[in-house]
Protein backbone atom coordinates (compact mmCIF):
# COMPACT_ATOMS: atom_id res chain seq x y z
CA UNK A 1 0.00 0.00 0.00
CA UNK A 2 2.78 2.54 0.50
CA UNK A 3 4.43 1.71 -2.88
CA UNK A 4 1.24 3.28 -4.24
CA UNK A 5 1.71 6.11 -2.03
CA UNK A 6 -1.09 4.99 0.58
CA UNK A 7 -0.68 4.38 3.79
CA UNK A 8 -3.29 2.81 6.77
CA UNK A 9 -3.60 1.92 10.33
CA UNK A 10 -4.76 -1.54 12.52
CA UNK A 11 -6.64 -0.96 15.47
CA UNK A 12 -8.27 -3.91 17.53
CA UNK A 13 -11.87 -2.12 18.65
CA UNK A 14 -14.98 -3.87 19.67
CA UNK A 15 -17.46 -2.17 17.45
CA UNK A 16 -20.43 -2.79 19.90
CA UNK A 17 -18.80 -0.68 22.32
CA UNK A 18 -19.31 3.13 22.02
CA UNK A 19 -16.55 4.62 24.23
CA UNK A 20 -14.25 2.19 21.75
CA UNK A 21 -15.38 3.14 18.41
CA UNK A 22 -15.53 6.84 19.06
CA UNK A 23 -11.87 6.45 20.57
CA UNK A 24 -11.44 4.78 17.33
CA UNK A 25 -12.46 6.98 14.61
CA UNK A 26 -10.25 10.19 16.82
CA UNK A 27 -7.44 8.09 16.13
CA UNK A 28 -8.01 8.31 12.49
CA UNK A 29 -8.31 11.64 12.46
CA UNK A 30 -5.21 12.66 14.31
CA UNK A 31 -3.26 9.75 12.24
CA UNK A 32 -4.89 10.06 9.27
CA UNK A 33 -5.96 13.78 8.54
CA UNK A 34 -9.40 12.41 7.22
CA UNK A 35 -11.80 9.51 6.42
CA UNK A 36 -12.74 8.88 3.14
CA UNK A 37 -14.34 5.05 3.50
CA UNK A 38 -16.04 2.79 5.99
CA UNK A 39 -16.59 -0.75 5.09
CA UNK A 40 -19.05 -2.59 7.80
CA UNK A 41 -18.07 -5.93 7.36
CA UNK A 42 -19.07 -7.97 10.80
CA UNK A 43 -21.43 -10.66 11.06
CA UNK A 44 -22.27 -13.73 12.98
CA UNK A 45 -25.12 -15.84 13.40
CA UNK A 46 -26.94 -18.55 15.35
CA UNK A 47 -29.71 -20.97 14.72
CA UNK A 48 -33.28 -21.01 16.32
CA UNK A 49 -36.77 -19.68 16.03
CA UNK A 50 -38.32 -16.71 17.63
CA UNK A 51 -39.47 -19.74 20.16
CA UNK A 52 -35.76 -21.18 20.69
CA UNK A 53 -33.76 -18.22 20.95
CA UNK A 54 -32.66 -17.09 24.04
CA UNK A 55 -32.77 -12.72 24.84
CA UNK A 56 -28.80 -13.20 25.08
CA UNK A 57 -28.07 -14.74 21.49
CA UNK A 58 -30.36 -12.04 20.28
CA UNK A 59 -28.65 -9.65 21.49
CA UNK A 60 -25.62 -10.71 20.43
CA UNK A 61 -26.28 -11.00 16.67
CA UNK A 62 -27.74 -7.47 16.39
CA UNK A 63 -25.01 -6.34 18.37
CA UNK A 64 -22.51 -7.36 16.11
CA UNK A 65 -24.97 -7.13 12.91
CA UNK A 66 -26.47 -3.98 13.49
CA UNK A 67 -24.84 -1.87 16.45
CA UNK A 68 -21.52 -2.11 15.11
CA UNK A 69 -22.74 -0.60 11.68
CA UNK A 70 -24.90 2.18 13.56
CA UNK A 71 -21.96 3.49 16.08
CA UNK A 72 -19.02 3.08 13.03
CA UNK A 73 -21.85 5.49 11.24
CA UNK A 74 -22.19 7.36 13.81
CA UNK A 75 -18.50 8.21 14.23
CA UNK A 76 -17.36 8.10 10.64
CA UNK A 77 -19.71 10.77 9.22
CA UNK A 78 -18.75 13.49 11.16
CA UNK A 79 -15.23 12.70 9.79
CA UNK A 80 -16.01 12.07 6.64
CA UNK A 81 -18.02 15.68 6.75
CA UNK A 82 -14.91 17.59 7.44
CA UNK A 83 -13.06 16.03 5.07
CA UNK A 84 -15.92 16.96 2.18
CA UNK A 85 -17.24 13.59 2.04
CA UNK A 86 -16.64 9.71 1.56
CA UNK A 87 -18.15 6.59 1.51
CA UNK A 88 -19.68 4.13 3.32
CA UNK A 89 -20.12 0.30 2.64
CA UNK A 90 -22.50 -1.68 4.71
CA UNK A 91 -22.20 -5.42 4.31
CA UNK A 92 -25.76 -7.52 5.16
CA UNK A 93 -27.11 -10.68 3.19
CA UNK A 94 -29.68 -11.36 0.82
CA UNK A 95 -31.44 -13.37 4.07
CA UNK A 96 -32.62 -9.56 4.76
CA UNK A 97 -35.09 -10.13 1.69
CA UNK A 98 -35.59 -13.82 1.91
CA UNK A 99 -35.49 -14.31 5.90
CA UNK A 100 -33.90 -18.16 6.61
CA UNK A 101 -35.61 -21.47 7.60
CA UNK A 102 -32.51 -21.79 10.26
CA UNK A 103 -32.22 -18.74 12.01
CA UNK A 104 -34.52 -15.50 12.74
CA UNK A 105 -32.23 -13.10 14.04
CA UNK A 106 -29.42 -13.13 11.27
CA UNK A 107 -31.72 -11.98 8.29
CA UNK A 108 -33.85 -9.31 11.00
CA UNK A 109 -30.12 -8.23 11.88
CA UNK A 110 -29.16 -7.78 7.98
CA UNK A 111 -32.80 -6.54 6.85
CA UNK A 112 -32.17 -3.58 10.02
CA UNK A 113 -28.60 -2.89 7.99
CA UNK A 114 -30.44 -2.62 4.66
CA UNK A 115 -32.99 -0.04 6.20
CA UNK A 116 -30.22 2.09 8.03
CA UNK A 117 -28.41 2.23 5.24
CA UNK A 118 -30.71 3.47 3.06
CA UNK A 119 -31.67 6.05 5.57
CA UNK A 120 -28.02 6.96 5.70
CA UNK A 121 -27.52 7.17 2.56
CA UNK A 122 -31.20 9.56 1.89
CA UNK A 123 -29.67 11.96 5.41
CA UNK A 124 -26.53 12.22 4.35
CA UNK A 125 -26.05 12.65 0.63
CA UNK A 126 -26.10 16.21 0.49
CA UNK A 127 -22.71 16.38 2.74
CA UNK A 128 -21.53 14.41 -0.09
CA UNK A 129 -21.15 10.90 1.60
CA UNK A 130 -22.47 7.88 -0.20
CA UNK A 131 -23.59 5.13 1.85
CA UNK A 132 -24.07 1.71 -0.04
CA UNK A 133 -25.23 -1.71 1.21
CA UNK A 134 -24.17 -4.85 -0.47
CA UNK A 135 -26.13 -7.94 0.12
CA UNK A 136 -24.43 -10.77 -1.11
CA UNK A 137 -25.72 -14.39 -0.70
CA UNK A 138 -24.39 -17.18 0.80
CA UNK A 139 -20.63 -17.67 1.10
CA UNK A 140 -18.65 -21.00 2.10
CA UNK A 141 -17.80 -20.32 5.80
CA UNK A 142 -18.46 -22.00 9.37
CA UNK A 143 -21.59 -19.75 9.65
CA UNK A 144 -22.86 -21.33 7.20
CA UNK A 145 -22.00 -24.52 7.12
CA UNK A 146 -25.54 -25.84 8.34
CA UNK A 147 -27.17 -24.62 5.24
CA UNK A 148 -25.64 -27.44 3.36
CA UNK A 149 -26.92 -29.86 5.19
CA UNK A 150 -30.15 -31.21 3.16
CA UNK A 151 -32.12 -32.16 6.28
CA UNK A 152 -31.78 -28.61 7.27
CA UNK A 153 -34.82 -26.90 5.81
Amino acid sequence: MTAAGGTGIAVCCDHGDDDQVRRLFEQVREEQGRLDILVNNAGVGTDGDVTELSEEQWRRVLDVNLTGVFLCCKFAIPAMKNGGGGAIVNIASTAAFVGGSVSCVYPASKAAVVALSKNTALKFAVDNIRVNCVCPGHVDTSLTYTLKDPKVK
